[in-house]
């Protein structure tokens, strides 16, 4: 694939995002965009309980926080995604009382703007969920049970959801999850050596390993036109505190994800540790943290983007639409809090 070329891109600092009062500390996790714009989610402690936060734009620069008010009461909003016909959001709840435990809760709206929540899920108290996953062909989410076995929430359209136990070694820790057309993929347990998984129903799942070594764990995938990328960690045990250790940030490339080769790490922000890396469409694939961005075709060339900010701000996701970049995470604040925070890129023609 021939990436075309950035154009002149200026970041900007979102409107209607930071709040006046972000209690204990606020941040945006995750963000997505769909066919009505895009969404952010987070949430915001305060000393009663989490309060979820959901930000909507139509074109990335100014936001309104989505309601209806309590809606994401005493949730910690986890991740987004574009579904059939609107949006999904994830996250786990829990009241903070002695009989309340964990649980997964999922939230839909049409336009990310009015959001509803779904009917929890039975037999899910325990239940811990990491991550989301959609488009046309429907929704995933994995996460761990009570009893800390892997689970897999299913969907077709976004509304309902139906639950199922995923076994095997490879399928312990699964994480990451992605659609693409001819199903999913996702990365695999994140205590063995890195594998692929491929499923075409998100229970049934094949593995493909990443890199033999017991040194090598993974720990984010990236799949594009391109092909695929996975951004992980060398970790020989040592104290990376007390050198020598041999532990850094590491990552792979695969045309195909069957045949994998290590990317360059260094002066790379592969291999700097603090950069993640995210499909750019047409434009390949982009990395990008609080103080930097870089753009490549498929990961093995980098060249710079203007500068996102000053590395004040922690960037936890991001997402690209046509010529537009939109990167979410928290400021850190004088009194030692976190404030949510967006910032967008876009063309200057």
């Amino acid at each position: 694939m021939d990436a075309v070329p950035w154009p002149d891109i200026v970041w900007s600092v979102a409107d209607g995002v930071a709040s006046a009062d972000p209690g204990l500390g606020e941040q945006a996790v995750a963000v997505t965009v769909g066919p009505r714009g895009f969404v952010a989610v987070g949430y915001r402690e305060t000393e009663a309980a989490l309060e979820g936060l959901v930000w909507s734009s139509a074109d990335g620069s100014t936001w309104s926080r989505a309601g209806p008010e309590g809606t994401f009461a005493a949730v910690e909003m986890l991740d987004v995604t574009s579904a059939p016909d609107g949006f999904v959001a994830l996250g786990v709840g829990t009241l903070g009382a002695a009989n309340e435990r964990p649980h997964p809760v999922f939230f839909r709206s049409d336009d990310g703007l009015e959001w509803e929540r779904l009917l929890d899920i039975p037999d899910s108290d325990g239940a811990y969920p990491v991550a989301l996953a959609g488009g046309e062909k429907g929704v995933v989410a994995i996460g761990s049970d009570a009893d800390g076995r892997t689970v897999v929430w299913r969907s077709p359209d976004g509304t309902t959801f139906k639950a199922d136990i995923l076994e095997g070694p490879s399928l312990d820790g699964l994480t990451d999850p992605h659609v693409i057309t001819a199903g999913y993929v996702a990365l695999g347990s994140v205590d063995r050596p890195p594998v692929l998984l491929r499923s075409t129903d998100a229970v049934s799942w094949t593995a493909a390993p990443i890199d033999p070594a017991p040194e090598a764990f993974a720990s984010r995938l990236t799949v594009g036109t391109w092909g695929f990328i996975v951004q992980g960690l060398w970790d020989p045990g040592c104290d990376a505190s007390e050198p020598p250790c041999d532990q850094h940030a590491i990552g792979w490339a695969s045309a195909d994800g069957r045949s994998w080769s290590r990317l360059p790490d260094q002066d790379t922000p592969i291999g700097n540790g603090a950069s993640i890396v995210v499909d750019a469409g047409e434009h390949g694939v982009i990395a990008i943290d609080g103080a930097s961005a870089w753009a490549s075709p498929n990961g093995w060339g980098w060249q710079p983007l203007p500068e996102p900010g000053d590395g004040s701000m922690a960037v936890f996701d991001a997402v690209v639409s046509g010529d537009i970049i939109v990167a979410v995470g928290a400021i850190a604040a004088e009194d030692g809090t976190g404030r949510s925070a967006i910032v967008v890129a876009k063309s200057v023609l």
